[in-house]
C-alpha cells in the first residue's frame, strides 16, 4: 500500500502482468482511454457516447460503453491533475462509493448501523471487486449493484406476478390428474441427455423437450399411451 501512496502522482494504481517478449502494460491503459474519451468528445462538441478512433478507417464509430458512467467524473479530474492522478482518485472514490451505497441499501432494509457498516465494509473490500479494480472497469461498475438491488427485486416480483398463470398451468400438467392427456396410439422417444418427444396423432399434437440431463430420459421411455407423468 505504501508504494502506491508514495507514487500516487506518477504511477497508476493498477496491476500489469509481465508477458515474455512483450511490453508489460495492463488493461488500465485501455480503461483510461475509454474514460478520457468521454471528456475529449464533449470538448470538441461531438457525441460523448461514441468512439471515433478505434479500428478506423476499417470500422465506423463505435459506442464507447467503457466510458460510462465514470467518464463524466473522470473528465474534470483528468483536466485538473492528468490521467494518472485522475485514475487513482477515481479508483479511491469507487471504494468509498461501494461501501457507502451498500450501507445505505442495508439501512433501507432495516438493519442497524453496526450491521450496515460491516456489510458496507465487506462489499467495499470484497476480493473479487478489489481484484477487478486493479486495471479493470468491472471493479468500478460493481459499486452500482447496491443501487440496483431494489430494481432487481422489483423486477423479479413483477416477473412472478406476470407469469403466475403459466407457472400454474405447468404445475397442473404435472399433477396426478393429468394422466389422460395423450390418446391411444401416441408414441415417443428419448435422447441420451434427456431430450425427448411424443406425437399424438389422434389429437394432432406433437411435443419436443430439450434439456441437458444425462440419463434423464429413463422415465419417459416405454410408457403406455395415456400416461403423461
Amino acid at each position: 500500500m505504501w508504494p502506491a501512496t508514495e507514487h500516487f502522482g506518477s504511477h497508476f494504481a493498477a496491476r500489469a502482468e509481465a508477458i515474455h517478449g512483450e511490453a508489460s502494460v495492463g488493461d488500465h491503459l485501455q480503461a483510461v482511454y475509454h474514460l478520457w474519451l468521454v471528456g475529449h468528445q464533449l470538448e470538441h462538441g461531438r457525441a460523448p457516447w461514441l468512439d471515433p478512433y478505434t479500428f478506423r478507417p476499417e470500422s465506423s464509430p463505435r459506442v464507447n460503453f467503457g466510458g460510462w458512467p465514470f467518464g463524466l467524473p473522470f473528465w474534470p479530474l483528468e483536466a485538473a491533475f492528468g490521467s494518472v492522478v485522475a485514475w487513482n482518485v477515481l479508483l479511491l472514490l469507487t471504494y468509498l462509493a461501494a461501501g457507502g451505497f451498500t450501507f445505505l441499501w442495508l439501512r433501507e432494509l432495516g438493519l442497524p448501523h453496526s450491521a450496515a457498516l460491516v456489510g458496507g465494509l465487506a462489499f467495499e473490500l470484497a476480493p473479487y471487486r478489489v481484484a477487478q479494480s486493479a486495471g479493470h472497469l468491472r471493479g468500478m461498475i460493481a459499486v452500482l449493484l447496491p443501487l440496483a438491488m431494489g430494481g432487481i427485486a422489483a423486477t423479479g416480483l413483477l416477473c412472478l406476478v406476470l407469469s403466475w398463470n403459466e407457472a400454474f398451468w405447468s404445475l397442473n400438467l404435472t399433477s396426478a390428474k393429468a394422466g389422460t392427456l395423450r390418446a391411444e396410439g401416441t408414441y415417443d422417444w428419448g435422447g441420451a441427455a434427456g431430450t425427448w418427444f411424443w406425437i399424438d396423432p389422434v389429437n394432432d399434437l406433437a411435443f419436443v423437450g430439450l434439456i441437458q440431463n444425462q440419463g434423464g430420459n429413463r422415465c419417459r421411455r416405454a410408457r403406455p399411451a395415456g400416461k403423461f407423468s
